[in-house]
């Protein structure tokens, strides 16, 4: 159960709030590793997120043409250095979110845990970004 440290207030997850988040992490890194978001992987690093993809409301009605394509995401699922979310307004050709956005998060990210010096953790071991 979560609760409120009064000294410092911030919220602090008990035992009971770990095994679902573990899932959690683990649902989200499925989505990279072998779902819809395989352009989010990076090579050394465990990466979770989850792709979107929406038809855009105009004037009152879905649009048949018109998407937002979205991807969020956080690395290395063990312990998180980075969360992002790019999203896209009407992309073209492509309207998925794994097919759009999720190579940006994938640069993006890559190139942050470069420069934040950081260590990716794949089950190979750890892996040095450089």
């Amino acid at each position: 159960m979560s609760s409120l440290n009064r000294s410092s207030r911030r919220w602090s997850a008990g035992p009971s709030a770990r095994k679902p988040r573990r899932a959690c992490k683990q649902i989200l890194k499925a989505v990279v590793d072998r779902g819809t978001a395989k352009k989010a992987q990076i090579a050394g690093v465990s990466v979770a997120g989850k792709t979107g993809t929406a038809q855009k409301v105009i004037n009152g009605k879905y649009a048949s043409n018109r998407f937002f394509a979205t991807f969020y995401g956080f690395a290395p699922v063990e312990d998180p250095k980075l969360a992002v979310i790019v999203t896209f307004d009407d992309p073209h050709p492509d309207h998925f979110g794994g097919t759009v956005a999720a190579p940006v998060f994938r640069d993006i990210v890559a190139d942050s845990l470069e420069y934040l010096g950081a260590q990716g953790n794949k089950p190979d071991g750890p892996t040095l970004l450089k």
